[in-house]
């Protein structure tokens, strides 16, 4: 479909999810444009915020990204009562975008852009810093998602993850929970981050992932 003529056939679901999560004086600017084939879970006045000057469709949910990679189709978009989405300018989520916020905190900085089928679940707290680039495939979970136990002592369930700016992740990679990646970074593609990266400039990549190469930079 045209991007032009699915930003019109989604007019109704924008026009939906802006008067229910922000304040009258917000929702009427359109901030967010919401795909018309998102599926639409918990959503509540407040849950969502912009800590930015607010313009219309800033911050866009479902459409395009790169040819020739396969979409999930329908996104979905949830933030439950005990949960808030907060953005701090421009947004882009490609087709197949979820993001799913059932407790906690989820920051996307400014110039975030993500292609197809990025897939965030929160539940504790995670920051995206500023110009953050994700490729196709990616999950970020916060969570283990179901209780485990070693030695009959459960796990921590939950740790937060965080970003930093200007990193770019490649495509089909995992961000789990505990994981801190620097600012100025790069993640291979197909690669699994669950540790702690506490230098800025690396390039990581693995199964789990770990330092390949330092001091590198990238540009779009």
């Amino acid at each position: 479909m045209n991007l032009k003529v699915m930003a019109i056939v989604s007019m109704p679901k924008t026009i939906y999810f802006n008067l229910k999560v922000f304040p009258i004086k917000v929702a009427i600017r359109m901030p967010i444009l919401v795909a018309y084939n998102i599926r639409i879970g918990e959503l509540y006045r407040g849950g969502v915020k912009i800590d930015a000057c607010v313009s219309t469709f800033m911050i866009k949910i479902g459409f395009g990204g790169s040819a020739g990679i396969a979409s999930n189709c329908r996104g979905y978009l949830s933030c439950g009562k005990n949960a808030g989405i907060l953005f701090k300018g421009r947004a882009y989520l490609a087709e197949g975008a979820s993001l799913r916020v059932d407790s906690g905190k989820l920051t996307f900085g400014n110039n975030f852009s993500a292609n197809k089928n990025c897939f965030i679940a929160c539940n504790d707290e995670i920051k995206i810093g500023d110009d953050v680039l994700l490729g196709w495939d990616v999950n970020i979970r916060d969570s283990d998602g179901h209780r485990m136990y070693v030695n009959g002592a459960m796990k921590t369930p939950l740790k937060s993850i965080v970003i930093g700016a200007h990193t770019w992740i490649c495509s089909c990679v995992d961000i789990l929970k505990g994981a801190i990646i620097c600012a100025h970074s790069v993640v291979a593609y197909r690669s699994c981050v669950v540790g702690v990266f506490s230098d800025e400039h690396v390039l990581i990549g693995g199964y789990p992932a770990k330092i390949l190469q330092r001091d590198i930079d990238w540009e779009e």
